[in-house]
């Protein structure tokens, strides 16, 4: 992953936060977690789960101003896949932020790749998430999405899979304060053999 703009934003690396334990099927613990203010992604404690036993460390994103520049996340596979990147993004109170989030891998990489952005965005913070998704079709590919927003938080994202052959996305924000608001625009284009599951 290269990161292209990062003025404004503190990075740092770690072990990534997962929920140890947490079963896809006892809802009423993914129901509990929600109520305390937790980050349950789209595609579900199975990533978390895979991030654990691989034990990946996470890149860590916060903003160090109230408004800092888009941070670029670009995920360009050129050579090979077979990686997975965590990704956790921390936006404090009364911020306003914009994070673009590109993958790309041409048609002569095979193999499996993914990513997963977890945000914590904080109380009368806006955050615009744009995604742009190119992947071949001999590629496998998560594309795991999870928020918690604080009080008059607002979540804005954009997704275009522009193509993808195996494509597994999810997205799922816990609108943990009061007055919390998240919208999610998704265009996709699947051809012949490709598959996308959401």
């Amino acid at each position: 992953m290269d990161v292209m703009e990062i003025e404004g934003w503190k990075k740092t690396r770690r072990a990534a936060t997962y929920r140890k334990g947490l079963s896809p099927r006892d809802t009423d613990a993914i129901r509990e977690l929600s109520r305390k203010g937790g980050i349950i992604s789209g595609v579900g404690p199975d990533v978390d789960r895979l991030i654990a036993a691989s034990k990946i460390t996470a890149y860590r994103f916060r903003s160090a101003v109230k408004n800092p520049k888009p941070l670029i996340l670009d995920f360009g596979y050129l050579k090979a896949a077979n990686d997975f990147t965590p990704i956790e993004i921390t936006v404090g109170d009364n911020t306003e932020a914009v994070v673009i989030e590109q993958v790309y891998v041409p048609k002569t990489v095979h193999g499996f790749a993914g990513v997963q952005l977890k945000f914590d965005i904080g109380k009368n913070s806006k955050v615009t998430l744009v995604q742009v998704q190119d992947v071949n079709s001999n590629l496998s590919f998560i594309n795991d999405l999870g928020a918690v927003q604080h009080e008059d938080s607002e979540f804005d994202v954009v997704t275009a899979i522009i193509s993808g052959g195996t494509t597994y996305y999810g997205s799922e924000s816990n609108l943990y304060g009061k007055r919390a608001r998240y919208n999610h625009d998704i265009g996709y284009m699947v051809k012949g053999n490709e598959k996308l599951d959401m």
